[in-house]
């Protein structure tokens, strides 16, 4: 390992994320995620490419391990969908999607762990893990080209080892927090101001 950073976002302070699509409030413990009135409407907040390599490329997902982690709590369980953690690509809003991620995913009131490589998606119903209204700790560690395990409060959830994201540059994962409407009605999303991500790059 050349060099290990940490992104560290705690508050309401400036931290590389852009908020696009219905409401959004930012507070200093908290940032609430609102939808109100519209179906597969998406609300989310992101990042640009996240950093560069001690050689001056952008960060890809072959340039190291990788971890994630946030805590995230939902008003209700059938009526909106999410995802949490990285990816490449248009924000998704069901969890079929094909490109380069790895993340948890809330569709119809179901949690999955899921990653995919660009072309195919590997996924786990982790729903018997959490109670989704409930504040949660999500976080998965990803060892390159090895495995991904996936854990809810510290409990090993899930390890994947296919469809892993190993591109190199062209491909760069992007901090996505994103809350969808699944129907017409309210929804809500929580997520406490502590999450992180962990870059431990190679080159």
């Amino acid at each position: 390992t050349l060099w290990t950073k940490d992104y560290v976002f705690v508050g309401s302070k400036t931290d590389g994320l852009t908020a696009l699509g219905g409401t959004i409030t930012r507070e200093f413990l908290t940032t609430k995620f609102e939808i109100n009135g519209a179906a597969n409407t998406d609300v989310y907040l992101t990042t640009g490419t996240l950093g560069t390599t001690i050689d001056g490329g952008i960060i890809a997902w072959a340039d190291g391990d990788f971890e994630f982690s946030c805590h995230c709590e939902y008003s209700d369980t059938t009526d909106q969908d999410s995802y949490l953690g990285l990816f490449d690509g248009t924000p998704p809003q069901n969890s079929t999607s094909v490109a380069m991620h790895i993340g948890f995913y809330l569709e119809d009131g179901t949690m999955y762990a899921s990653n995919a490589n660009g072309t195919t998606q590997t996924k786990t119903d982790i729903s018997g893990s959490i109670t989704i209204t409930n504040m949660n700790s999500y976080r998965f560690v990803y060892d390159t080209g090895v495995n991904i395990l996936f854990y809810v409060n510290d409990i090993l959830v899930a390890t994947h080892t296919t469809n892993l994201p190993t591109a190199a540059s062209g491909n760069e994962p992007r901090l996505l927090f994103l809350l969808n409407g699944a129907t017409s009605g309210t929804a809500n999303m929580t997520i406490k101001n502590n999450y992180l991500v962990t870059l431990d790059i190679w080159d």
